[in-house]
């Protein structure tokens, strides 16, 4: 009846943390002791790099800032 008690009074976070306790001193106490498995390691594996795409040549020489400057000066006095 504690639990109850405490959940009415929305004492959330500690019913939690002794919940939680209570089950892991159970579950611990019925649990049978196993050995851990040897676990057999896996053969070694090539590395594959991965390489970025490769960008597409452009089909104009790229516009330098002054060149492009030019170009809409004459296009504002016309």
């Amino acid at each position: 009846m504690a639990a109850h008690r405490d959940l009415s009074r929305n004492d959330l976070p500690k019913i939690g943390l002794e919940g939680f306790a209570l089950i892991e001193e159970i579950y611990c106490k019925r649990l049978p002791k196993r050995r851990p498995r040897q676990v057999a390691l896996a053969p070694p594996q090539s590395i594959i790099a991965i390489h970025p795409p490769q960008r597409m040549a452009e089909s104009s020489p790229p516009i330098r800032c002054n060149q492009l400057a030019k170009t809409h000066e004459g296009e504002s006095k016309s």
